[in-house]
């Protein structure tokens, strides 16, 4: 899975949309006109690593692109300005398979104006740092002790 997947389902988790019904990626539909899309862009350069893996974090940019009903730009202002809040929570986070290691947005909240059909249009951007060699640990059969032990010493 993407980082943007990953993104779109951690939005999806909020209850702020539905993927594929008011919440998209990388392309935001005609209808309807309430809807929320996650784009991706450029983050700047990885970290990088000696050895053999490489890039150790990637960075990548998002734009959280919001479109309200027709004349309601409360609704998706105050809307944005949630998700953004709520972004910053995001460190050290497991995100449908892809290890968030920082997420934090990049400014405020931009009104682009309204559409030909007067829906609001309100965005911010957000810089996504992760671990693009994230393997989830195995540990069934462990569950909270280590190796079935439950007890050291004493």
């Amino acid at each position: 899975m993407s980082v943007l997947e990953a993104m779109g389902a951690w939005v999806q988790s909020t209850g702020a949309g539905t993927l594929g019904t008011d919440l998209f990626l990388a392309r935001m539909p005609d209808r309807p006109d309430a809807c929320l899309t996650l784009y991706e862009y450029d983050g700047g350069q990885p970290i990088e690593v000696l050895g053999t893996t490489g890039i150790a974090v990637n960075r990548v940019r998002m734009q959280f692109s919001g479109r309200s009903e027709r004349d309601d730009y409360p609704t998706v202002r105050d809307l944005m300005l949630d998700l953004r809040g709520s972004i910053s929570s995001m460190v050290g986070t497991v995100v449908a398979g892809e290890y968030i290691l920082r997420a934090r947005p990049m400014g405020y909240l931009n009104q682009l104006g309204y559409d030909d059909e007067n829906r609001w249009r309100v965005t911010f951007n957000v810089e996504v740092l992760y671990d693009p060699n994230y393997v989830a640990p195995a540990t069934a059969g462990f569950g909270l002790q280590p190796f079935g032990v439950t007890s050291f010493g004493g």
